[in-house]
């Protein structure tokens, strides 16, 4: 009898676990109400497209790229998407995300998420480097946002496109990690965009060393700072991948550039990069068959 006891018992705190985690994992989508037509918008978005500014960032401030990074030559990063923000309010921004499936892109959950400023409209443009030179580009309108239904954290998204982006040369997927791949000193390539695309180098620390200035993050992300002294990620990186090569010199996704962490004066103590490992099955999930 109390052997039977015990058995319930542990199926009861299984079941009261699985439970926890089917709701940690469980997602909210929203579908966007786009003001232009599918079939009209690309036209009208192209002139207005070539003439965005700096100016035009998700924050209303200065759009800044990575700092002190290179600028990416052509093919380098097929998989790095663009991604133009409409909010409810008109203001207009700029994000970074990774192609992980023809018709699936993954980013941060605050570049797509304002619960103050609903969004509504999201352009996805990829096979570019530089905005002044075009002939190679795609351009999506994005059909659903998928979030984990936490308001902030962890910040990863996704966002579903209207149709499929066709693969070739200057736009391809990325490859997910199979296991957790940031590890302290490993190294890694952030990529972003600013007015042309650009990437710089970054070293993970151990968590132990950063857990005291970024508090909660450290449950979701990896700390980094810059190889070259003075690079870091900045507002237009946002959502940008974080990426190593494997031994057959194929870029693998590790993570989401997602923030900083600065001290009282400004200066950034920590890049925060939120882990994809964890999200592998959610992520799956929603992209199977695609």
């Amino acid at each position: 009898m109390k052997l039977l006891i015990v058995i319930f018992y542990l199926v009861f705190l299984l079941s009261q676990r699985i439970s926890r985690a089917d709701h940690q994992y469980e997602s909210t989508i929203t579908e966007l109400k786009h003001p232009e037509k599918s079939t009209e918008f690309k036209s009208n978005f192209t002139d207005n497209y070539n003439s965005l500014t700096s100016n035009d960032c998700r924050n209303n401030t200065e759009c800044r790229r990575i700092a002190n990074g290179h600028s990416a030559k052509a093919c380098q990063f097929p998989f790095v998407a663009e991604l133009i923000v409409k909010f409810e309010s008109k203001r207009q921004g700029i994000c970074t995300g990774s192609l992980i499936a023809p018709r699936w892109i993954l980013t941060a959950k605050h570049c797509l998420f304002d619960i103050d400023d609903p969004v509504t409209t999201v352009i996805a443009i990829m096979g570019l480097v530089n905005r002044k030179i075009n002939k190679n580009w795609q351009v999506r309108l994005v059909k659903n946002v998928v979030r984990l239904k936490h308001l902030i954290l962890p910040d990863i998204a996704l966002a579903e496109l209207e149709d499929d982006f066709h693969l070739n040369n200057y736009v391809n997927i990325i490859k997910l990690p199979k296991v957790q791949e940031y590890k302290p000193s490993l190294e890694f390539v952030a990529v972003g965009w600013g007015n042309v695309l650009q990437y710089t180098s970054f070293r993970i620390y151990d968590t132990n060393e950063c857990k005291n200035d970024i508090g909660i993050w450290s449950q979701f992300t990896f700390c980094s700072k810059g190889i070259d002294r003075d690079s870091s990620i900045l507002s237009g990186d946002s959502g940008g991948p974080a990426l190593i090569y494997n031994s057959q010199n194929e870029p693998i996704l590790i993570g989401i550039n997602v923030a900083t962490k600065q001290d009282r004066h400004g200066n950034i103590l920590w890049q925060l990069t939120t882990k994809i490992e964890p999200y592998l099955s959610w992520i799956d999930q929603h992209i199977r068959g695609f």
